[in-house]
């Protein structure tokens, strides 16, 4: 999608009001997944915005809302089944090909408070399908970097407990765990979407790792601003990279070089 891009609402009692919205700050694909759009103040008066949800009630019975490509679906009975730093999983009771068009969704709960934002579905068999969930928390943070400059602390959590922060706009393209000899014990490399679970798997799995090393990079527009570019065969900004100490349980280095 385009930075600036044409819409069209609709809305019953009023003719359909054409319009240009803008993104004013986005988290990557494969961090949130989120974005803010900032509409024209003469549109603003004919939306009805959700309320943010104070916090996560894992028992509580989800649904949502979606305009897929065959128009609106209500989809009833989505429950938590897990919750991880950037994303909820839940369950999915729609039938695979209609779910094209869903991401984007509200999902609210019973007091029809915004939980998250529906960003996608894993179907491998139907006894493993789930669908993933940006907390709607995360809102605020990109309304903080619309207000400053693109600039806001993302907390980069393992677990419950947090280690560091990223910016809003930056992306995990690489993850490592080394031992005390300076040997890399396990790796990854972030091809789509980071995954919290494998970096937790691979803590356990590697107990005796001294440091943990991640490596950054920020999305960029593209020249004509009608793409976020993530992933590029070059890159598009320079990287960083975190070194976090497991046995000191600190940040020891946030910097381009290592």
């Amino acid at each position: 999608m385009a930075r600036r891009f044409n819409a069209v609402l609709y809305k019953k009692g009023v003719a359909p009001q054409k319009f240009t919205a803008e993104i004013v700050a986005a988290s990557p694909a494969n961090m949130l997944d989120i974005a803010l759009v900032k509409f024209p103040k003469d549109i603003e008066p004919l939306l009805q915005p959700y309320s943010i949800a104070s916090d996560i009630d894992k028992t509580s019975t989800l649904h949502s809302i979606s305009l897929a490509r065959w128009g609106f679906i209500y989809t009833p009975n989505r429950y938590i089944l897990r919750e991880f730093p950037f994303v909820l999983h839940t369950t999915i009771p729609v039938e695979r090909s209609p779910r094209n068009g869903m991401c984007g969704s509200p999902v609210l709960n019973e007091r029809e408070e915004l939980i998250g934002i529906h960003i996608g579905s894993f179907s491998k068999t139907q006894e493993n399908e789930y669908s993933f969930v940006t907390p709607a928390s995360y809102l605020k943070i990109l309304v903080e970097a619309y207000h400053h400059g693109g600039q806001a602390a993302v907390p980069f959590y393992i677990d419950t407990k947090r280690w560091f922060h990223l910016n809003i706009d930056e992306y995990i393209t690489y993850s490592a765990l080394y031992n005390s000899f300076g040997k890399v014990e396990w790796e990854k490399n972030v091809s789509y979407r980071f995954s919290h679970r494998e970096l937790q798997k691979a803590l356990l799995e590697h107990p005796d790792a001294t440091l943990l090393k991640i490596e950054t990079q920020r999305i960029k527009w593209s020249a004509e601003e009608t793409a976020l570019l993530l992933f590029p065969k070059e890159a598009v900004s320079p990287s960083s990279v975190y070194l976090y100490d497991l046995q000191q349980n600190k940040l020891i280095r946030s910097s381009s070089l290592f």
